[in-house]
């Protein structure tokens, strides 16, 4: 599913189509109940941050920082110290760049440039070997839960 995510946001950031972007929501809202069904902390850490950099995107700051108090807090509380200063730095990068966020929610931007500013893309990579893109008994676990 990291994989599908992987090539949606690729897809969204060259199209900007919205049915892309809903689509995302919705497989990262699966994702998201997977994770917390199996326990996989990982991977609800990293969730709730793409989840974040939609609502950056969508220009809900206050939403896309709350969810990274809630990852932040998920990593705190699971000792998950490498996540926890990620997050970190990734909310300084918010907030030392919290102008251009407004202006581009105020000037209506395109969701091509918007996305293109969250580096969505990189993060969705670092995501994936986090949270052991090629280990069969994660994938194992998520294939499951599909079905």
């Amino acid at each position: 599913m990291l994989n599908l995510l992987e090539i949606l946001i690729w897809e969204l950031s060259s199209t900007g189509h919205g049915e892309v972007f809903k689509e995302i929501q919705r497989l990262l809202a699966q994702l998201n109940e997977i994770a917390r069904k199996q326990k996989s902390f990982t991977l609800e850490i990293e969730v709730v941050v793409i989840q974040s950099q939609l609502e950056l995107i969508n220009g809900n700051l206050n939403q896309a920082m709350a969810l990274l108090k809630q990852a932040k807090t998920i990593s705190r509380e699971k000792c998950l110290k490498n996540h926890q200063l990620r997050i970190e730095i990734q909310e300084q990068v918010i907030e030392s760049e919290l102008h251009k966020w407004i202006e581009l929610t105020e000037q209506n931007a395109p969701l091509i440039e918007q996305i293109h500013q969250s580096q969505m893309q990189e993060y969705i990579v670092t995501a994936l070997r986090l949270t052991g893109k090629g280990s069969s008994q994660e994938e194992e676990k998520i294939i499951t839960s599909i079905k």
